[in-house]
């Protein structure tokens, strides 16, 4: 496998997920966790439009900040997956060690598709602006997917509503940011998923390949 390229470990990810889960269809009869494999398609979102957001950037066309604007509104998608184990308990049919298995599965997956995504955006964002431009866009997109998550998991607002209801997930994000000690959770939740992917990232991006090498581009 190329180095550069970070889709064969992204497609073998998601193969594993999802073998995971049908295992468990076949196995159980059940339909408990399906929802993941709806999560993991919201994730592979962003990486499409990561791609397509650079790909114009290199054409000049002037579709390259909408498409970069679509990227940021999809980007929670990816680590929201994280929040799945609060659907983890026993169920009957499997061991619950196979369902821990299933969910950190799923869940290792998308925050992959965060790091990759989020990586090639940076080298971006840092080719055209410099070194500072990039790194504070790593701490913005970070930051403001754990909002987004927040958004999602709690608001139970998902990214479709910000292009169907723009209005009403304005006014819920405006609310939560003007009053934070009214909306706590918008406030932590923004934090810690926040905080803990701009963790991984920083650590993502001394790896070779990561957003510190210059082929991440390619």
């Amino acid at each position: 496998m190329r180095l550069r390229s970070p889709y064969p470990a992204l497609l073998a990810a998601t193969a594993l997920a999802s073998a995971l889960l049908a295992v468990r269809v076949h196995r159980t009869g059940s339909f408990a966790y399906v929802f993941l494999a709806y999560n993991l398609a919201l994730a592979w979102i962003p990486v499409g439009l990561e791609v397509l957001t650079r790909r114009s950037s290199r054409a000049g066309s002037p579709l390259t900040l909408p498409l970069g604007v679509l990227w940021w509104l999809f980007y929670p998608n990816a680590f929201y997956l994280v929040t799945d184990f609060v659907h983890l308990h026993p169920r009957p049919g499997v061991p619950q060690w196979y369902d821990v298995a299933l969910v950190v599965g799923f869940a290792w997956c998308g925050t992959l598709l965060a790091l990759a995504s989020l990586a090639r955006m940076h080298a971006l964002v840092r080719e055209r602006t410099g070194a500072w431009a990039g790194w504070a866009f790593v701490l913005f997109a970070c930051l403001s997917s754990g909002f987004g998550i927040w958004l999602g998991r709690v608001q139970r607002w998902n990214s479709w509503d910000a292009a169907l209801h723009p209005l009403e997930v304005a006014r819920d994000s405006l609310h939560a940011l003007a009053h934070p000690y009214r909306d706590a959770s918008a406030w932590g939740v923004t934090l810690a998923f926040g905080g803990l992917l701009t963790v991984l990232y920083v650590a993502f991006s001394t790896f070779p390949g990561g957003a510190g090498d210059k082929r991440v581009l390619a």
